[in-house]
């Protein structure tokens, strides 16, 4: 590795926290509830973005949005029961928190659900910052989560590594001039997620440590 890292920025869903079954199930009640369909797979492909675009793309019209996305965190909580960590997750967050690294969460998911699930998985003392949907105006893959959390963490874009699911992840985190990392259990596939370039790849965050220990 051609210079240290010295903090990490991790997406939150698909990444940390297995939270497909529980958007599927939403986002399904959401729909019918507005007279749309959107193919599950189609909704895997969009996680990461923001629930504004994933309506959008799903034909709700532009002055339904708005109320979708408030029915949308409505309804979100009635699956809570769905969410857990990935294996590996817990003991790669321990291991980097232990070893005094700098921790930030930057995720498309609205704020007060994000603290309320990172507070429910009991991670969020290993973390210095938690950004969500609100705590920027430019979304992923803008730069805007990166350079955020950069300022917050006092660490230059450059020595941060993103670590994240998505191409849009991957991008945000070229677009800040961060270094990235893909994993590939989440919503994008490796050969997706290879498209992006990600300067390293993961199939499982337990190797994280080993990693950055290099």
């Amino acid at each position: 590795m051609s210079e240290p890292i010295d903090a990490v920025a991790f997406d939150f869903d698909g990444t940390l926290a297995d939270t497909h079954h529980a958007i599927q199930a939403t986002m399904a009640q959401t729909f019918a509830d507005f007279g749309v369909e959107l193919a599950p797979e189609r909704v895997t492909a969009m996680i990461g973005l923001t629930l504004h675009c994933v309506f959008a793309e799903a034909g709700i019209a532009p002055d339904a949005i708005e109320r979708a996305v408030v029915r949308y965190r409505e309804i979100f909580p009635g699956n809570l029961a769905r969410v857990v960590l990935f294996p590996g997750v817990l003991e790669c967050l321990r291991e980097l928190s232990a070893a005094g690294m700098p921790l930030g969460i930057v995720s498309s998911r609205g704020r007060v659900s994000l603290l309320d699930l990172v507070e429910r998985l009991e991670i969020g003392p290993l973390f210095r910052e938690v950004l969500g949907d609100e705590d920027v105006v430019g979304k992923k893959p803008a730069p805007d989560f990166v350079l955020r959390l950069s300022e917050r963490l006092g660490v230059p874009p450059a020595r941060m590594l993103v670590v994240g699911d998505t191409t849009y992840d991957i991008e945000m985190g070229h677009a800040a001039g961060a270094r990235t990392c893909a994993v590939t259990y989440g919503s994008h596939d490796a050969l997706r997620l290879a498209s992006a370039q990600p300067t390293f790849a993961l199939d499982s965050l337990a190797d994280l440590y080993r990693l950055l220990s290099r």
